[in-house]
């Protein structure tokens, strides 16, 4: 299911996705991608995204 709403751009997605990378849950922990996924979520309009952005 997630990985469908990825596939389809969905924003939030993106951001779970990127915060699981970030925290290493259920994926390898990896900043790097997780900044990636977090910045495209951001551009989107992801305010969560936006938000996680500030902070890291």
């Amino acid at each position: 299911m997630l990985a469908e709403a990825i596939e389809e751009g969905d924003a939030r997605a993106l951001t779970y996705l990127g915060l699981a990378h970030l925290d290493g849950i259920g994926v390898p922990a990896d900043r790097a991608k997780a900044r990636a996924l977090i910045e495209r979520a951001a551009a989107a309009g992801d305010d969560l995204a936006a938000e996680t952005l500030s902070k890291m």
